[in-house]
């Protein structure tokens, strides 16, 4: 169940079941797609979203850089 094909599957899935619950107002497809939603959650979030949560780490540390840089240098201005 590494598949990357079968969990952005069962993610449409998901969505679907939540789309026609909503308008059939059936509250269970709303379980159930909430119940895909967590085994997406739980078991395919490093498949499906980790190459993104590796680039956003890499804007993050770089943001913190310059933030911390930008800070020292106002700490070392002594026009302040």
């Amino acid at each position: 169940m590494k598949s990357k094909w079968f969990w952005i599957f069962m993610l449409l899935l998901a969505v679907c079941l939540m789309v026609i619950g909503f308008i059939t107002q059936d509250i269970r497809m709303w379980i159930v797609a909430l119940a895909i939603g967590l085994l997406i959650r739980y078991q395919a979030h490093d498949i499906l979203f980790g190459k993104y949560e590796k680039r956003l780490q890499v804007k993050r540390e770089a943001y913190e850089k310059m933030r911390r840089k930008k800070q020292q240098k106002e700490n070392s201005d002594p026009s302040l």
